[in-house]
C-alpha cells in the first residue's frame, strides 16, 4: 500500500488532490459534523418509527423490494444498523426502494415524509455543498 501511495504521489494531479484534501479538512469538519448530527437525529426517529418491523418471518416484508434486493440487514432494529442504513441511503442512492418498502410495511404515509426529507436535507443540500467546496478548492489548486 505504501508503494502505491509513493507512486501516486509522483503524479502531479494526485499530489494536488492529496494536498487539497489535507488543507480542506479544517473547513470540511463542520459540514461533516452536521451530516453526522443529521444522521443521528434521523436514526433516532427511524428507530421509533421503523424499529422491529424488518425481521425474518414478516409476511409483509416478502412483498417488498427490500426482500427481493437482499436489503434485510439494513434496518432500524437497533442504532448501529440504523446508522449503517442511513449511510447507505446517503451514498448509495436507490432511496425510493427503501421509501416504498417502509411505506408498505408501516401502512403510513409518514414514512414517505421521513425518506423524502432525509434525501432533501442530507443528499441534495449537505452533500452537494461538500462536493462543491471540494471541487472548487481542487480547481483552485490546479
Amino acid at each position: 500500500m505504501l508503494r502505491l501511495t509513493r507512486i501516486l504521489l509522483q503524479i502531479r494531479r494526485f499530489r494536488a488532490f492529496v494536498a487539497t484534501f489535507f488543507t480542506l479538512m479544517s473547513s470540511l469538519l463542520p459540514y461533516l459534523g452536521t451530516v453526522f448530527c443529521i444522521l443521528c437525529v434521523y436514526c433516532s426517529i427511524g428507530l421509533q418509527f421503523f424499529g422491529g418491523i424488518v425481521y425474518a418471518g414478516n409476511l409483509k416484508l416478502e412483498e417488498t423490494d427490500l426482500f427481493g434486493n437482499d436489503y434485510l440487514l439494513f434496518n432500524f432494529n437497533d442504532y448501529p444498523s440504523g446508522m449503517v442504513t442511513l449511510f447507505n441511503l446517503l451514498v448509495m442512492g436507490n432511496w425510493q426502494v427503501w421509501m416504498e418498502s417502509y411505506a408498505h410495511l408501516t401502512g403510513s404515509s409518514w414514512s414517505l415524509v421521513y425518506f423524502i426529507s432525509f434525501y432533501l436535507i442530507s443528499v441534495l443540500l449537505l452533500l452537494n455543498l461538500i462536493y462543491r467546496l471540494l471541487f472548487w478548492e481542487l480547481s483552485e489548486m490546479l
